[in-house]
């Protein structure tokens, strides 16, 4: 299902327009560069104006486009209306007489040595096709930016005049307040545990940074639309702003406010520079503000009311899992690492995961080992990695300008260009956390244009229009070449999801994947992802080789398009091993391994997994120890090894690598060490490993730990005779570790101890648990 509100912004518009009709006075006064009238003559196009006006407007509206059905829908269909608008719009463009004639500005020129050293990167880089092309999960790469860089040529050289360029701020405006609207109250609006807030945009992060952007905006169209009564502006700026500073805070994403931070100090100093008789208030006014920001915070942190929000809880908690730094920092040294490796020319765009495999660090193992950064989480050494030194440079300049121009743009009120500078430098900051997207650029492009000042009427020569025409023509059939493949793509995967068989649906996606030419990786993902959840339920070796047969094949030619791409290794043996073809696996794992240098040690653990279910303990004995090796403090690795003596029924050597594990490690993997302990026929190993653990050291224990515990005990009593005490000492240290919330005595566990010595199973256990919060009384998960 398309989600578009149109009719809300033609309802706004119209208002709008409805009001300039009425005479204001003053006007004119302070217009951004953007709203005033261009230099340019009265244009005699009149109508071919005003239809590229209309669909620059309909590009505003895409924010509000997404779909929750269609293959990554809040990416592609979005990015599939983005671009044929925008081809839409240079194809009426290039009869633009304005359009032709006008003389490249400074930052016009910058952004084409940007685009054009991006394609020399491009073409040199370790995988061109996914530079160019790029992929349904970003939509970027090369052509991605080409068509962001022909609506700013569309944008900025083609006069819309000052009204219109009014009504198109506004209706930005209005569509970042539909986009929390329309979405707050839905389930697709949502994670689905319902835990950060997404909207219409897929992504918590994204969503804060486009409103991030819009939030510093508002200032700039407040100060500069004075035909709108400015009681009515302050009112609406106030709302909006409360508005979409709540989504900002629901969307949990703490880069956005350091993104915030950092635009309201810009916003600040440009204040106290504006106001000099006013600059000890300004600054009381920001150190306030800081001390609030400070104590809300810890606030939060100390467990108040406000931290039982799920959003306010993640923004102030950076423990354990929530713990993102870590991960970023250890990231950044990787991609520094890629790019002292190519520092000209670098790897292309797109092409992270490359070195990301390349360079892997085992400290990026934080929890459960399964992080992948396909993106280095850093605009400055996202560009360094992809384009080289010299791209970070052309990036560097272009901002450069772009805050030159705002700086010199004297038809800007004072405080408006501070407005824009304050929205840069929020992108920016927040940007140094986190990549890029769509809907940030499209912003940062329309505040290009309002500062690209055309400060001549100088005509090019009539000669260079038709080479220039038709130059622009043949970029419009590459492009709309590209947007076709796609566009059949996504609605053959739509078509699939309505097959009636098992057959059908694995056609048709089998067949999208050799008819296309963009996203072919994402396709095969496709494939092998149905591959799996089919394969489990097929019943003959004759119908799993149906299944199995089309989805290898694709694997296979992933293979060799992308030969250096450990990854694609991965996911083959998923499949393999799946289908139990585990010497294939094998093969793949093994290259896998050869192309992350063994560095990885999830690889390393799923090979060894592989030689488990081959039945060959020593090889997969070695390969666990080399895990270990890799990252001793990890301690899958030495459960892995303890199955394998499991395997071979070696009690004591599987109790003797058990007992090195520490007591956060027991907890947290208490499911995976019990299935050991049960494979090795030792259950009552497991009771005395927990047992052994000192009593200073159980605040580590959670309630369900006690329980498997208790439990375990009894079960084993039942069978032998035995584990009684085990059972009593469980209940005990239970009562002892959550007596502080005072819901059962000792006398309580120990009748229950008796009374499962005569047999009775001890669920009253159980209606305690329900009441117990999640943590232990120490606050100790």
């Amino acid at each position: 299902m398309y989600s578009l509100s149109l009719g809300y912004i033609h309802n706004l518009v119209f208002l709008f327009m409805a009001r300039q009709a009425r005479p204001q006075k003053n006007t004119l006064r302070s217009i951004p560069s953007a709203v005033v009238e261009q230099p340019f003559p009265r244009t005699d196009q009149p109508l071919l104006t005003t239809l590229l006006y209309c669909l620059f407007l309909l590009t505003l509206l895409t924010p509000l486009l997404f779909s929750e059905h269609v293959f990554f829908g809040f990416i592609s269909v979005r990015a599939l209306y983005f671009r044929a608008l925008v081809l839409l719009m240079v194809g009426l463009a290039i009869w633009h007489r304005q359009f032709l004639s006008a003389p490249l500005t400074l930052l016009q020129k910058v952004w084409l040595i940007w685009l054009g050293w991006m394609i020399v990167t491009a073409s040199t880089g370790i995988d061109p096709i996914n530079s160019f092309l790029s992929s349904f999960l970003r939509m970027e790469g090369v052509v991605g930016y080409t068509y962001l860089g022909i609506y700013f040529a569309v944008l900025a050289r083609v006069p819309f005049g000052k009204r219109r360029w009014q009504i198109a701020w506004l209706v930005v405006i209005a569509v970042s307040v539909l986009v929390f609207v329309s979405s707050y109250s839905t389930t697709w609006g949502w994670q689905t545990d319902r835990f950060r807030f997404v909207g219409t945009v897929g992504n918590p992060s994204y969503l804060a940074v486009y409103w991030l952007i819009i939030l510093f905006l508002l200032g700039f169209v407040a100060v500069s639309t004075p035909t709108i009564d400015r009681r009515i502006r302050l009112g609406a700026a106030i709302i909006m702003v409360a508005l979409l500073s709540w989504g900002i805070v629901l969307t949990g994403t703490r880069s956005a406010f350091i993104g915030f931070g950092a635009g309201c100090l810009v916003l600040l100093f440009g204040l106290v520079r504006l106001n000099r008789h006013q600059r000890r208030m300004w600054l009381f006014g920001g150190i306030l503000a800081l001390v609030l920001g400070i104590s809300l915070f810890w606030l939060v942190r100390q467990g108040s009311s406000l931290g039982n929000n799920s959003a306010l809880n993640r923004l102030s908690n950076f423990k354990a899992s929530n713990n993102t730094a870590t991960p970023r920092l250890i990231n950044w040294k990787m991609a520094l690492r890629g790019i002292a490796e190519r520092p000209i020319v670098g790897w292309g765009q797109e092409n992270y995961g490359y070195g990301f495999m390349h360079y892997y660090d085992a400290n990026l193992l934080e929890r459960d080992g399964s992080e992948w950064y396909d993106r280095t989480h850093n605009l400055l050494l996202e560009w360094a990695f992809g384009t080289g030194v010299p791209g970070l440079l052309i990036v560097l300049a272009l901002f450069g300008v772009m805050v030159w121009n705002i700086i010199k743009a004297g038809s800007i009120p004072p405080i408006g260009r501070f407005f824009l500078l304050a929205a840069l430098g929020a992108y920016l900051a927040f940007n140094l956390l986190n990549p890029d997207n769509l809907l940030a650029l499209q912003l940062v492009i329309l505040v290009m244009v309002i500062t690209d000042v055309q400060a001549t009427t100088t005509t090019q020569s009539a000669r260079w229009t038709w080479p220039i025409r038709v130059g622009l023509i043949g970029v419009v059939l590459v492009l709309g070449w590209v947007w076709v493949d796609v566009w059949q793509s996504v609605r053959n995967l739509k078509k699939q999801e309505a097959a009636p068989d098992t057959p059908t649906r694995l056609s048709i996606i089998t067949d999208t994947y050799r008819q296309a030419t963009v996203g072919k990786y994402e396709l095969a993902d496709v494939v092998l992802a149905y591959a799996l959840s089919v394969l489990p339920s097929a019943g003959s070796d004759a119908q799993k080789n149906l299944v199995y047969e089309p989805a290898a094949a694709i694997m296979t030619d992933q293979q060799q398009i992308r030969p250096g791409l450990s990854r694609v290794f991965t996911r083959s043996a998923q499949l393999n091993t799946a289908a139990n073809h585990i010497d294939r696996a094998i093969t793949d794992l093994r290259r896998a391994v050869e192309l992350e240098a063994g560095k990885r040690p999830t690889t390393l653990l799923t090979l060894g997994e592989a030689y488990l279910r081959q039945r060959d303990p020593a090889r997969a004995d070695s390969v666990f120890k080399l895990a270990a090796r890799v990252r001793p403090d990890w301690p899958i690795p030495r459960i892995e090894q303890a199955l394998t003596r499991a395997s071979q029924r070696d009690t004591s050597g599987c109790r003797a690598i058990l007992r090195q594990l520490d007591t956060p490690s027991l907890v947290k993997y208490r499911t995976f060490i019990r299935q050991v302990y049960t494979s090795a026929n030792d259950l009552p190993g497991y009771v005395q490993r927990i047992r052994s653990v000192p009593y200073d050291e159980r605040q580590w224990f959670t309630k369900e730990l006690y329980q498997d515990w208790a439990l375990t005990a009894y079960e084993l009593g039942r069978t032998d005779g035995s584990n009684q005490d085990d059972l009593e000492t469980a209940l005990v240290s239970f009562y002892l570790h959550f007596k502080v919330y005072k819901l059962f005595s000792k006398d309580d566990v120990l009748q229950m101890a008796n009374e499962a010595r005569r047999g009775q199973r001890p669920d009253q256990m159980q209606v305690w648990l329900d009441q117990l919060p999640k943590t232990g009384a120490t606050g100790v998960e």
